[in-house]
């Protein structure tokens, strides 16, 4: 197998509190999710997986070699997205769509920062639980 002319993929949480951080800072700025670009946050990245300790890139030859391109953050999920997930399980299961068990589904979610509940805590993981705890609507 030659491996100049491939693709390699690498899943990591590494940088996700200054991912979150930066994130959060940008909102209170008054930009929003959408508008921040992977650029702005490659520094972030990048400096997260070679200096951290916790992930496998901590000080890799891939980072040093500047061998990899593209740092791709996955960024804080917003209280819309839990309702995304959870339309789009209820779909998967024949369920009929419905904004007030959208909203259950979200309400029934921890969010942070506490004062503010922008973000949530797990993501579209406990979707399928939580459309469970609220399926009598």
């Amino acid at each position: 197998v030659d491996f100049r002319r491939s693709v390699f993929i690498f899943l990591s949480n590494s940088g996700s509190q200054k991912i979150n951080s930066y994130m959060y800072e940008q909102w209170k700025l008054g930009k929003r999710r959408e508008d921040v670009t992977i650029k702005e946050l490659d520094l972030y990245l990048s400096w997260s997986a070679y200096n951290g300790r916790e992930g496998a890139l901590w000080h890799s030859d891939l980072i040093r070699h500047h061998l990899i391109d593209y740092f791709i953050p996955f960024l804080p999920m917003e209280r819309q997205h839990i309702k995304q997930c959870a339309a789009a399980e209820m779909q998967s299961q024949g369920l009929q769509v419905t904004e007030k068990v959208l909203t259950a589904v979200a309400d029934e979610h921890v969010y942070w920062p506490a004062n503010e509940g922008l973000y949530v805590t797990s993501g579209c993981k406990k979707v399928r639980s939580k459309l469970d705890v609220v399926s009598d609507y």
